[in-house]
């Protein structure tokens, strides 16, 4: 924590206090075997805005969400993985992310469960085709280049964090192309409806101008009977008076 301000040749230096806590967190870089020298070792600041519980999806498993209210494009949470360069001919792991154009990071399989890897969460968040954050990459300090998630919008406490994983349809596995497919209806069905409510809206709108444009043609047509009237009258009194 910082106690005060030191300047050395002009220079603001901090001063720290001792530290307060006796986890002491080092540089820790993965590499292709290793995703971490303290995989249940978790980000501190993390920590504090989310936490993987069971998800709110149907057979999803577990899930991620907000410990607080979270405004939009702030950073939510990281995403280590273990590093690997991009190959044609790889196995196909759901929680595999392009990094850069010379990696990808991965989770391996014995490491998902939270109970084997805790130091960073964003693989607990799920997916979805409408989701509330986005890919975002941070050169952290322990970890280095890692992926992470922002907010694309506000997300509320106890709110689930999802992320569209961008999956290739045609490698995709079931589970992802059902669910393209639902979304998919889903907007068609919204999309036919926004129409015909539309059309609704319109045809009211031209159904009250016809109203009104009768109206005023009945109005008109009642004036010019009026008139003619009027006129009628005039000419029989003017004949009238010249008789006399």
């Amino acid at each position: 924590e910082v106690v005060g301000v030191r300047l050395e040749n002009g220079i603001p230096i901090p001063i720290l206090s001792q530290p307060k806590s006796s986890i002491v967190y080092k540089r820790d870089v993965s590499n292709s075997k290793t995703i971490s020298k303290w995989p249940l070792l978790p980000d501190p600041w993390e920590h504090r805005r989310v936490e993987a519980r069971t998800s709110n999806f149907s057979g999803a498993g577990e899930g991620l969400f907000a410990k607080r209210d979270i405004e939009a494009e702030e950073l939510v949470a990281l995403y280590n993985g273990t590093r690997t360069a991009p190959r044609l001919a790889e196995d196909w792991s759901d929680y595999r992310v392009h990094l850069n154009s010379d990696l990808d990071i991965d989770i391996p399989e014995n490491m998902r469960d939270l109970d084997h890897y805790s130091a960073t969460l964003s693989h607990k968040a799920n997916h979805s085709f409408e989701p509330n954050c986005r890919w975002s990459r941070i050169d952290h300090p322990r970890f280095g280049l890692i992926c992470s998630i922002t907010a694309m919008k506000r997300i509320k406490e106890g709110e689930e964090v999802t992320v569209n994983y961008r999956l290739p349809l045609h490698l995709a596995p079931q589970w992802y192309r059902e669910c393209y497919q639902e979304y998919q209806g889903r907007k068609t069905r919204d999309q036919t409806m926004s129409r015909s409510l539309i059309e609704n809206i319109l045809g009211e709108i031209i159904d009250d101008l016809i109203l009104e444009d009768n109206d005023k043609n009945a109005l008109i047509y009642e004036q010019k009977q009026y008139d003619d009237e009027e006129n009628i009258e005039d000419r029989r009194q003017f004949q009238e008076q010249r008789m006399i």
